[in-house]
């Protein structure tokens, strides 16, 4: 969900290169609660 709202507002900004920078970061934010939820 949140991530298509994402590419929506990357496209709304004109930018596959801003797109391709927000999956970065949700992949980022993604793997470090994938590590938390590991942990507990």
């Amino acid at each position: 969900m949140i991530k298509q709202n994402a590419q929506k507002g990357g496209a709304k900004f004109g930018g596959g290169g801003l797109d391709r920078f927000r999956e970065k970061v949700f992949e980022k934010q993604n793997d470090e609660l994938k590590r938390v939820i590991a942990t507990k």
